[in-house]
């Protein structure tokens, strides 16, 4: 999914400092932070934040299905358990805010 950042740092600052930074190997350039929102054994909602230029790469959900919304850019994603995608912030001035819904399969 490819999405464009709608707001500054400024504006979001304090509520980064809230998040959990998403560390890992698929977060090829920039930086990922994840909010939680509510997680039971079903699954999770979470906000995403993609910095300027941030690229979560392509990955596979082996074990649940998720569903991306982007809801400034009218944007949505599905993806199904086994399928692949990635997120992609092509704005280079502002963070990207993706709302994530997790399902597990």
């Amino acid at each position: 999914m490819v999405v464009i950042g709608r707001y500054s740092y400024e504006e979001i600052k304090d509520r980064l400092e809230k998040c959990e930074e998403l560390v890992s190997d698929l977060v090829v350039s920039g930086k990922c932070y994840k909010e939680l929102i509510y997680q039971d054994s079903m699954g999770s909602e979470e906000l995403l934040w993609l910095s300027p230029l941030a690229v979560i790469g392509v990955h596979q959900h082996a074990q649940d299905s998720e569903l991306y919304f982007d809801w400034y850019n009218n944007n949505v994603e599905y993806c199904e358990k086994e399928l692949k995608h990635g997120l992609e912030n092509i704005s280079d001035e502002k963070w990207a805010l993706v709302v994530s819904i997790k399902r597990n399969d």
